[in-house]
């Protein structure tokens, strides 16, 4: 899906501001929680957060809210938490 698509799909789904839920996995070994910690930091911090590990241990999945002011916060956000180290996937 490319930008465009992207922006058109979150600007169908959503009435922007709002507070949005974020989900991410990632490797526990690395700094992920850490810098996606720093992410929403970065922007005001998180309303919610939660975090869970995996069964064996090697995958941690966070989830939190951040309050966004378009689809454009969106993809930017998104883009930062790929970003960080040992990012696994994004929901």
């Amino acid at each position: 899906m490319n930008v465009t698509e992207a922006l058109a799909r979150l600007n169908d789904s959503y009435e922007f501001p709002t507070d949005f839920v974020f989900k991410v996995i990632g490797r526990s070994a690395s700094r992920f929680e850490e810098e996606v910690r720093e992410v929403c930091d970065k922007r005001g911090g998180s309303k919610a957060w939660s975090c869970r590990e995996s069964k064996g241990g090697k995958h941690r999945a966070l989830t939190f809210t951040l309050f966004v002011d378009s689809a454009d916060d969106v993809l930017t956000i998104w883009s930062e938490l790929r970003a960080c180290d040992g990012t696994h996937m994004l929901l």
